[in-house]
């Protein structure tokens, strides 16, 4: 098979990954927002917190150096699976031991218990982490969609279950376990070759060598939101934690199912162009451009709307995470602008340029949290805002010194797509606020102003620029199954 089939089958594959993950993900969040309580999702969100920032050196530690190593031995493959058993089983002792001494250090009662059980998942972490890498080594696409529709189908079922029954915070636990455990069981049937107890240091210290830089920079990068849950809780309570747990997970799921696919590819795409600069920088232009002609409109869209997006997607009892939610979308905007950064560098040969904008981020929003962020939850919000002021230039600038792309140039591909999404944004504020009566069920409300919100944004971008329109309906042609 020749490899633009295998990247062609790889990309049905991811998608269809993205979508199970995400989209049971964003279902399983409906049902419980409904069935739940605030204080529930509060607690649930310290503990899950904690544990996926434990999870992070047990997944990440040699899942890249398994699959950028040409040439590797049935030693290194066993020695990386006997380590990181150890590790998930090591971490998943500290939370079950120190779990009393962690929730008085936080200061919300209930965490330590949760996170007792919780933690369980560190150690299936540990005993499918190594397989994942195997597969995606060999671009075995198939086998990881496979085990993420088990994993996360089964454990929502199990967890949504457990809510209605009134199991309350235990559905959140039983979700997170299952979904890891099922997921590994499944590896385990589907693949080919199983590593094995077996350990050799030497083999295991070549790996750590690329590993450990990957995995703190993955750290860094999953830390910022974790940290800033886990002083939101300490500060304020679960309440309030549970309020932004909901808002922040609406948004981010959302925003995971529309880029993780897509961004699974941009890797071997500049990778192949590293070497012509002018051809990798028109690549990352219109990267940029695509992606955020599709996002900047659902988010900016979601951002007005977020009322009545909230009251049907989660219930009116949620109405209080509204405007965080609105919040939440509008600040992943800098996201999707600046999501092929750090593709772009490392396709160079520059892995830790980014190093510096990710300790900033979460620099920034750690001090502000302390210094004014514990007073209230919307200060807490402008404390994790805080935090882009400083990184979005820092990331512009390494972009320009290291990658050598220019300021305005890192700009241009979204430029068209903000001026439009504005453009919505106000005629579908104008129509809601005075033409639209408050009385109206928010689903009647929410219609009409989508259907508006995308004939002004089309409208807008045809006017600007119609050109981009005819683009985007070529990739999608060029993108079908039928012409890969």
């Amino acid at each position: 098979m020749s490899l633009r089939k295998v990247v062609a089958k790889a990309l049905v594959w991811t998608t269809l990954e993205s979508f199970t993950l995400s989209g049971l993900s964003l279902i399983s969040l409906f049902i419980f927002a409904r069935l739940l309580s605030a204080e529930d999702f509060g607690i649930a969100a310290i503990a899950l917190a904690i544990v996926q920032l434990l999870t992070v050196p047990v997944e990440l530690l040699f899942h890249d150096a398994l699959v950028q190593r040409k040439d590797i031995d049935s030693i290194h493959v066993d020695s990386a699976f006997t380590f990181s058993v150890v590790l998930g089983v090591v971490l998943w002792a500290v939370c079950w031991f120190g779990s009393g001494w962690i929730e008085q250090l936080i200061g919300t009662p209930g965490v330590g218990h949760v996170l007792k059980w919780m933690s369980l998942s560190l150690i299936g972490m540990g005993f499918g982490c190594v397989l994942v890498a195997m597969q995606r080594r060999k671009l075995e696409f198939r086998s990881l969609a496979l085990r993420s529709l088990l994993g996360r189908g089964g454990s929502a079922a199990v967890a949504i279950a457990i809510a209605f029954s009134g199991g309350g915070v235990w559905a959140l636990v039983a979700q997170q376990v299952l979904l890891v455990c099922l997921g590994t069981l499944m590896l385990w049937v589907l693949a080919d070759e199983r590593p094995r107890f077996h350990f050799s240091w030497a083999p295991t210290k070549s790996l750590l060598g690329f590993g450990v830089f990957t995995t703190i920079y993955q750290l860094l990068a999953i830390a910022i939101q974790r940290v800033f849950m886990v002083l939101v809780g300490a500060y304020l309570g679960s309440a309030s934690t549970g309020l932004l747990s909901v808002a922040f997970r609406g948004a981010d799921m959302l925003r995971d199912l529309m880029c993780t696919a897509v961004y699974q590819i941009a890797m071997p795409l500049f990778s192949r162009l590293s070497d012509e600069r002018e051809s990798l920088f028109v690549a990352y232009n219109r990267s940029v451009q695509l992606t955020t002609l599709v996002t900047f409109p659902v988010f900016v869209g979601l951002a007005v709307c977020a009322d009545d997006v909230v009251s049907i997607a989660f219930g009116k009892n949620w109405l209080a995470a509204a405007p965080y939610f609105a919040i939440v979308c509008l600040l992943v905007l800098p996201f999707f602008l600046r999501m092929y950064s750090v593709t772009l560098l490392r396709a160079v040969g520059k892995p830790a340029a980014p190093m510096l904008e990710l300790i900033a981020q979460t620099s920034v929003s750690a001090l502000c949290m302390v210094w004014f962020g514990w007073k209230s939850v919307p200060l807490a919000m402008l404390a994790w805002a805080s935090r882009l002021v400083v990184s979005v230039p820092i990331d512009m600038y390494i972009q320009r010194r290291v990658g050598g792309m220019g300021y305005l140039r890192q700009l241009r591909g979204a430029g068209t797509p903000f001026v439009a999404a504005v453009v919505m944004a106000a005629a579908v504020l104008a129509v809601k606020t005075y033409l639209l009566p408050v009385s109206l069920p928010a689903l009647v409300r929410l219609a009409p102003l989508a259907l508006l919100g995308a004939a002004t944004y089309v409208a807008t971008i045809a006017v600007i620029n119609r050109e981009l329109i005819k683009q985007f309906v070529d990739f999608v042609g060029q993108s079908l199954p039928s012409r890969s």
